[in-house]
């Protein structure tokens, strides 16, 4: 039975965990391991399909979804050659995987946390785009002009509600 693709677009939570390949304490070889959190944080939407806005004008974003993607063998250690860092846009796909269970400490409540077996995990070039464009405008001072965003079909607005660009830090 075929499997369907998973896609998760986000920013990286923390620094993916690395684990090389090696030999166990009792002989058996053991392959690489990268494990990556995404977080993303989606837009409230009114009943007519549009942004909810606050009353300062600001977008409200519902909770946080959170993903653990894992990656074993060979595509482990080159995902950990491209260095990726907290905060970093990336798209990954894979495969569902079997959820994550654990204790919150704040609670004492158990959660599951939901997996992807990724194929794939690589930066999110439309996202840094926009970014850097959000960062070029504001350092100048100048309204925003054609750029990235209209040629990727971004929505401009996104630019200013981007939560890992936003000077008051990301929505979690």
């Amino acid at each position: 039975m075929p499997q369907t693709q998973q896609v998760m677009r986000g920013n990286l939570a923390v620094n993916p965990k690395f684990f090389p390949a090696g030999r166990t304490d009792d002989g058996a070889q053991r392959r690489a391991y990268l494990e990556a959190v995404i977080y993303r944080s989606r837009p409230l939407r009114d009943d007519s399909g549009d942004v909810r806005r606050g009353p300062d004008g600001s977008v409200e974003y519902g909770d946080p979804e959170k993903v653990t993607v894992k990656f074993w063998g060979r595509n482990a250690e080159i995902l950990h050659d491209l260095d990726l860092r907290q905060g970093d846009p990336v798209v990954a796909t894979g495969s569902l995987g079997s959820p994550d269970a654990f204790i919150s400490q704040r609670d004492g409540r158990a959660y599951a946390r939901t997996v992807i077996n990724g194929t794939t995990l690589q930066i999110d070039a439309i996202r840094e785009a926009q970014r850097r464009e959000a960062a070029e405008s504001s350092s100048s001072g100048m309204e925003r002009t054609a750029g990235a965003s209209d040629a990727f079909g971004a929505d401009p607005a996104s630019l200013a509600d981007d939560p890992w660009t936003n000077p008051q830090g990301p929505v979690l």
